[in-house]
């Protein structure tokens, strides 16, 4: 299959950008990330979660015309949920906002909640099908789920990373870290008080930067610097202990560039044949892997995932002899 370019922006063009501009805020929750008044047209750009970028165009002779799906060009734009419950919180949230919506639709391909813009834009809240816990459909309206506790049942693995939780003394060093050098956008801030393992109350705040999947960094930070110190000191440093986050080979080369930008030394660059890694360590000592998989990724992993048991075996029981034939040799 050819490696085709992912959808990176959506731009629409509007009648009236401070009206739309107004509509979307309520839509999305906030302002606009950028406004720009120069150039050929006005514009207004909102980043949104998971990385999608919709932008609002005003040309200053625009063509004054309702938007139609049933001309040449764009249909309708849909925004991902993860399930249909999803769908509606967001029904309630459109009629809070007096929008006009369309009922929820069922379809073997997923559920969508229909509305429209101001220039009468289609747009679309999407939830995919249930997805089944076990086997295909077919197969489960005839083979009962496999008990936990059965000889040889594999259970449904979680579907990705939620979090992964680190501690610091420093939350604007380590936002600029990971905003400014790494490119996660901080979606979340949890500033809370609490009774932690039993002890006594602590405020805390609670920070996350967001994974192109979903899933996320957080970082805890006390208002009781002693309470910080005393879980944020690294361990003792390995390579052995890092975070890797999957890359391209264009996004790597970006960050490694913005790092010694910004001052921060690259630990290492290794090339280990599967995979070729750039090391960092961010400002609260913690290492990190950019990896750029080897263009033959599939194949490599079909291999690897074909013998996974027997080479742990073999390794176990006294054969150290290696197995990666993609490793450059020295």
């Amino acid at each position: 299959m050819v490696e085709f370019p992912g959808i990176t922006h959506t731009a629409l063009t509007v009648s009236d950008l401070d009206r739309s501009v107004q509509w979307y805020e309520s839509l999305f929750g906030g302002p606009p990330d950028k406004l720009d008044e120069g150039g050929a047209f006005r514009a207004a750009v909102w980043l949104l979660r998971g990385g999608t970028v919709i932008a609002l165009h005003q040309f200053e002779n625009p063509v004054v015309e309702a938007f139609d799906e049933f001309r040449p060009g764009l249909d309708h734009l849909a925004f991902q949920c993860s399930d249909r419950s999803d769908l509606a919180t967001w029904m309630g949230r459109l009629d809070a906002l007096g929008i006009a919506h369309s009922d929820i639709t069922d379809e073997p391909y997923g559920s969508g909640l229909s509305f429209r813009d101001p220039d009468n834009i289609a747009l679309e809240f999407f939830s995919p099908p249930p997805q089944p816990t076990w086997q295909s459909v077919d197969e489960q309206e005839t083979r009962p789920m496999p008990s936990p506790a059965a000889p040889h049942a594999r259970p449904t693995p979680p579907a990705r990373l939620h979090h992964h939780a680190f501690v610091t003394t420093d939350q604007e060093a380590t936002r600029k870290f990971y905003e400014d050098v790494v490119g996660l956008p901080l979606v979340a801030t949890w500033t809370e008080v609490e009774h932690l393992m039993g002890g006594e109350e602590q405020e805390f705040c609670h920070t996350m930067y967001e994974l192109g999947d979903g899933g996320c960094l957080a970082f805890f930070q006390f208002a009781d610097p002693g309470f910080s110190e005393q879980f944020a000191p690294p361990p003792p440093f390995s390579l052995f202990r890092h975070f890797a986050m999957l890359v391209t080979p264009e996004q790597q080369e970006s960050i490694r560039s913005r790092a010694e930008n910004a001052g921060f030394e690259v630990t290492m660059f290794s090339d280990h044949g599967y995979c070729e890694s750039l090391y960092l360590t961010d400002p609260n000592g913690l290492l990190l892997e950019f990896t750029v998989d080897h263009p033959d990724i599939e194949t490599i992993d079909a291999t690897r995932r074909n013998s996974a048991h027997g080479d742990l075996t073999r390794w176990l029981g006294g054969d150290h002899s290696s197995n990666n034939e993609w490793r450059p040799t020295s």
